[in-house]
C-alpha cells in the first residue's frame, strides 16, 4: 500500500492538476482582476479614465533631479 502511494507521488504526471490549480488561483486570477479593474470604472463600463488620472496626477509622477 504504502509503495503504490510513494509511487502516486514520485511521479511528475500526477503533480500537474495541483499545480495547475495553484498557479490558476495565485497567478492567473489575480492577474485578470488587475486588468479587469484597470479598464472598467466604479460602474463597471470599460474606460481609460484610470490611465489618465495616472498619468496626469501630480501624486504619481517621478520627478528627476540632476546631482
Amino acid at each position: 500500500m504504502l509503495d503504490k502511494l510513494s509511487h502516486f507521488f514520485l511521479r511528475r504526471r500526477n503533480w500537474t492538476l495541483p499545480y495547475a490549480l495553484f498557479l490558476l488561483i495565485f497567478a492567473i486570477v489575480p492577474l485578470l482582476l488587475i486588468v479587469l479593474y484597470a479598464f472598467t470604472d466604479a460602474d463597471g463600463a470599460f474606460t481609460f479614465a484610470n490611465f489618465r488620472k495616472f498619468m496626469y496626477s501630480s501624486s504619481f509622477s517621478v520627478v528627476y533631479r540632476t546631482v
